[in-house]
């Protein structure tokens, strides 16, 4: 995987409790990063393939699966315009439009609970609101991210020959759904 809990370190995709890096990381602390590694599972082969298209996504996947065993230029140029890390005094920023994928379909699955009576809105000792506005910042820098990213792929159409963006991920979003 490309992606993990780290990214939701701080930054608009902050996800409270996704430490492990702490002396004794609580059960709480391991229950949310174990989760976010579920999402990460399930969602960045989802985007990938969306970016991609099937046929250049089986290429990748298989060249990401391998740990480096073979080195492709082409694959390790895709990865680092897919994986941006950065500096910031003591710390190491990352950033990838696969993270802002991943934090808003966690956000969308985690708004309600599914118990046995029915599905209910998260519950909490403060007022909650509606994470959609965070959802639509993440999806639309996510946006932002793949035109830069789509762009390039084109410009680079040799090595990428077979991409077939799906353009969802090219559409930014609002709260009044137009």
């Amino acid at each position: 995987m490309l992606v993990d809990y780290t990214f939701f370190q701080g930054g608009i995709l902050d996800i409270e409790g996704a430490v492990l890096n702490i002396h004794t990381p609580s059960e709480t602390n391991k229950a949310i990063v174990d989760s976010l590694q579920g999402f990460v599972m399930q969602y960045e082969p989802e985007y990938l393939e969306k970016l991609l298209g099937e046929k250049l996504y089986k290429e990748f996947s298989s060249y990401i699966s391998n740990d480096g065993e073979t080195k492709e230029k082409r694959w390790d140029d895709l990865i680092a315009h897919l994986v941006m890390k950065y500096s910031d005094g003591d710390r190491e920023i990352s950033k990838s439009p696969i993270a802002n994928y991943i934090y808003f379909h966690y956000l969308r699955h985690n708004h309600t609970q599914a118990t046995i009576t029915g599905v209910k809105a998260d519950e909490d000792d403060g007022r909650l609101v509606s994470p959609e506005r965070k959802m639509m910042f993440a999806w639309n820098d996510m946006v932002r991210m793949n035109i830069r990213l789509v762009r390039w792929l084109q410009a680079n159409n040799a090595d990428y020959p077979d991409i077939a963006t799906d353009f969802e991920l090219m559409e930014t979003i609002n709260s009044f759904g137009l």
